[in-house]
């Protein structure tokens, strides 16, 4: 597909993507360098949706995913060891 048959991302969408990624920085998801890189693709992305724009997020969700559960996990685990204690 030629880049003018796509649509250009607005500065809004790069905004939010590059909030997205900040957000999974501060969740410990991301290093100070991958910070960097992925804002810095986010801002200089042209036409979306497109590898070049989805890719910076690309692997955030199953980051996420896997955060949240081993969040359930550790949740799950302190929930057995107070059933345990009530005994």
């Amino acid at each position: 597909m030629a880049e003018s048959s796509k649509l250009r991302v607005s500065d809004e969408e790069r905004e939010r993507a590059a909030q997205e990624i900040r957000e999974h920085f501060a969740a410990g998801r991301l290093s100070q360098e991958e910070l960097d890189e992925r804002v810095q693709a986010a801002y200089q992305a042209l036409y979306g949706p497109a590898p070049e724009f989805d890719r910076v997020e690309a692997d955030l969700d199953r980051r996420r995913h896997r955060d949240e559960s081993r969040a359930d996990r550790r949740e799950m685990r302190a929930e057995r060891r107070a059933d345990r204690r009530e005994r």
